[in-house]
């Protein structure tokens, strides 16, 4: 008897809801992780870059946006080129234009480069109907890799309970294996230094990063707490704001301890030299 005769059915398509696969399937699949940022971030993959506020992870993760978008190596990994979505509840849109053009701009980037973003329209990912739109706006965009900012925001209910949690992060998962998009969400530090809420995050991810900064450092560090695909990871970056209302990041190999100072560090990058300036905030 044909399995499909059988299983319930969807009421709006009026197909099966359950897809069962036999073990002939699973012998003859042949498609393996691709990878957007080699070793890294995969397509279909879902992730969560957590750190202190200051720690510069919205500004790593601007640059990482365009790095993708225009199909440019990041910190020293392979990137594959896609369409970038980010979906922003906590910068507000006049601070994310200022930070995202300055990233545009460090990369000497063009204004045709494909990324999309929306700020502050309500997005809470614990409801069903939210998550549905967020998976068509994906579609309709062709985005390969979404960033949302944050965690704490896109949601309403209590991160620390596994009963709400959980929901939201099988709603991303779903979204994420649907359309084939690299989500990677925003989150903080608990008081101790680990990521704040259920431990159904952490379960939930395919990569757990987190991210450090001192206060008045240009340097940042990167250290994966879970990777399900490949090895742990640990890297470092440099971060550089200059006269020229640029940001980019430089794949460092060591720490930098020393403080920024806008009159000392220069870097020769492109067409132009860069003086490096402080980060303000996040």
């Amino acid at each position: 008897m044909e399995l499909d005769n059988i299983l319930p059915k969807d009421e709006k398509s009026d197909q099966p809801r359950f897809k069962v696969r036999d073990a002939k399937f699973a012998l003859e699949y042949k498609v393996s992780l691709e990878y957007i940022v080699e070793h890294l971030i995969s397509s279909g993959s879902l992730s969560v870059l957590f750190g202190e506020g200051g720690s510069k992870k919205s500004y790593s993760l601007l640059s990482l946006a365009v790095n993708v978008a225009i199909g440019k190596s990041w910190l020293g990994f392979a990137v594959k080129q896609r369409n970038v979505l980010i979906c922003d509840e906590e910068s507000g849109e006049q601070r994310l234009s200022l930070r995202l053009g300055a990233a545009i701009r460090g990369e000497l980037a063009s204004d045709d480069i494909p990324i999309r973003y929306m700020s502050l329209q309500g997005l809470q990912l614990d409801k069903r109907e939210d998550a549905d739109a967020l998976q068509a706006l994906i579609i309709e965009t062709q985005s390969g890799l979404v960033i949302i900012d944050s965690l704490s925001t896109t949601t309403s209910g209590d991160e620390n309970s596994k009963e709400f949690i959980q929901p939201v992060f099988q709603n991303l998962r779903r979204i994420a294996e649907i359309t084939q998009a690299a989500i990677i969400v925003i989150h903080h530090v608990n008081k101790t230094g680990g990521y704040r809420g259920s431990t159904a995050i952490k379960n939930s991810v395919d990569l757990l990063l987190k991210c450090e900064s001192e206060e008045g450092s240009n340097w940042i560090s990167f250290r994966s707490e879970k990777v399900r695909d490949g090895e742990a990871v640990r890297f470092a970056a440099v971060a550089t704001w200059n006269d020229a209302e640029q940001f980019y990041l430089s794949p460092a190999e060591s720490r930098m301890t020393e403080k920024i100072n806008p009159a000392q560090k220069y870097s020769n990058r492109g067409t132009g030299t860069r003086i490096a300036l402080s980060d303000p905030e996040t």
